[in-house]
């Protein structure tokens, strides 16, 4: 009887779980945001951009994004219509995984991220724990992926450069904006 009760309890709490990880697919399919930042230095823009969740972060990483720059001024007068050039080419995506082999020999930000986007398992939790935190914590694997993957790319450009989740405009005037 108690071993029924335990399972009943288990089923019911899993299935709130369930529930609550769909509300909050839901909720950031609804409302993704990309936050971008810019720096200036000497002959260059550099770039760097996130997301606000981690579904929005696994899409990026399987699609890519688009760096796109709009000139507006030229010579300190606005132009008639503003010209748009897309500096990618293509989607930035992450590197593949042999090419961040050299660059985690030195820098341990980049090894972060390449593990929480390409490795099988990442779990930063205690693998004696009980079952029941195993499954909870399995669940949140993706949640973990993202937020470290996050960490390590603002703490690193390069880092994010690799990750899909930086650019350098090197095609700089200083005469336009």
């Amino acid at each position: 009887m108690i071993i029924k009760k335990t399972y009943n309890m288990l089923f019911f709490f899993l299935f709130g779980l369930l529930s609550w990880s769909q509300q909050g697919i839901i909720d950031s399919v609804q409302n993704p945001r990309l936050f971008v930042k810019g720096f200036a230095k000497k002959n260059a823009i550099y770039l760097r951009w996130g997301v606000n969740d981690k579904w929005a972060w696994e899409y990026g990483n399987q699609y890519g994004y688009l760096v796109e720059r709009t000139t507006i001024f030229r010579d300190g007068y606005p132009l008639e219509k503003s010209e748009k050039v897309i500096l990618t080419g293509g989607p930035i995506k992450p590197k593949p995984l042999p090419q961040w082999e050299f660059l985690m020999q030195d820098n341990d930000m980049a090894a972060v991220a390449a593990q929480a986007i390409y490795g099988e398992s990442f779990s930063v939790n205690d693998e004696s724990e009980n079952l029941f935190m195993k499954v909870v914590n399995e669940s949140s694997e993706l949640e973990q992926r993202f937020g470290f993957s996050m960490f390590a790319v603002d703490q690193d450009f390069t880092a994010a450069q690799y990750a899909g989740l930086g650019y350098v405009d090197a095609d700089v005037r200083p005469n336009e904006r």
